[in-house]
């Protein structure tokens, strides 16, 4: 059975945490919260740039949950896909 893409989502977040920031995706959960991950904020605008998440979807205390920061970005993306197109 193939992922959803929230768990696709979430494997890729957790992948670039590991790799890019050392951090061990065996010690991450979807409900470790983004704040005890001690990136500073720049490292918190390089991962929303990493993983195409708007970074005003991290709160600058970065209480939320990796899987909130997923199934978030992914509702941002689901809803504006073709919205944009037609603004312009």
């Amino acid at each position: 059975m193939a992922d959803s893409p929230t768990d696709a989502a979430l494997s890729q977040l957790l992948e670039v945490l590991d790799e890019r920031f050392d951090i061990p995706s065996s010690s991450l959960t979807p409900h470790t919260s983004v704040s005890t991950l001690g990136l500073d904020s720049l490292e918190l605008v390089e991962l929303a740039v990493i993983m195409d998440i708007d970074i005003d979807r991290i709160p600058a205390t970065a209480d939320i949950t990796l899987g909130e920061l997923v199934e978030g970005a992914l509702a941002a993306h689901g809803s504006s896909h073709g919205s944009e197109d037609t603004a312009r």
